[in-house]
């Protein structure tokens, strides 16, 4: 027979794993260029989504998780099309800041960098921020 508390752990056990996702930001041009700012999004999260666009020419959509409190230098890999030779890295500073439930995510200038160029070119059209989610735990962890 099964016991009642061993089940009830392994119950409690899945739903601290469990997360919920909401839709905090969407951005209402996804496909324009992104100056460096500040979006205001709710507190009541453990850790927060970034769905980025690679370049405001492209649909290459790539995601990466940000903790509360952290940054992260997120970066995507471009690949021409039509046999071509060249590639770019395209990147972001993403940084969570706040208190309580005031929480701001600061979106750094967008930089990116072809195989053939010295050095690195700044653009707004890199790495666009296209949706933020807030994550919450359901364990409360």
């Amino acid at each position: 027979m099964i016991s009642l508390v061993k089940t009830l752990k392994a119950i409690k056990n899945m739903l601290e794993k469990a997360e919920v996702m909401d839709v905090l930001w969407e951005n209402p041009s996804p496909s324009a260029s992104f100056s460096s700012q500040s979006i205001s999004v709710s507190g009541d999260y453990n850790e927060y989504v970034i769905v980025t666009n690679g370049y405001t020419t492209e649909t290459a959509y790539s995601s990466f998780r940000l903790k509360r409190g952290e940054s992260v230098n997120h970066c995507s890999v471009s690949i021409g099309e039509n046999n071509s030779n060249n590639f770019w890295c395209n990147r972001r500073r993403f940084a969570s800041s706040g208190v309580g439930s005031s929480h701001v995510i600061s979106v750094g200038g967008g930089v990116y960098k072809s195989q053939g160029a010295p050095s690195p070119a700044y653009s707004d059209a890199a790495e666009v921020p296209v949706r933020i989610y807030g994550v919450r735990k359901l364990g409360g962890k």
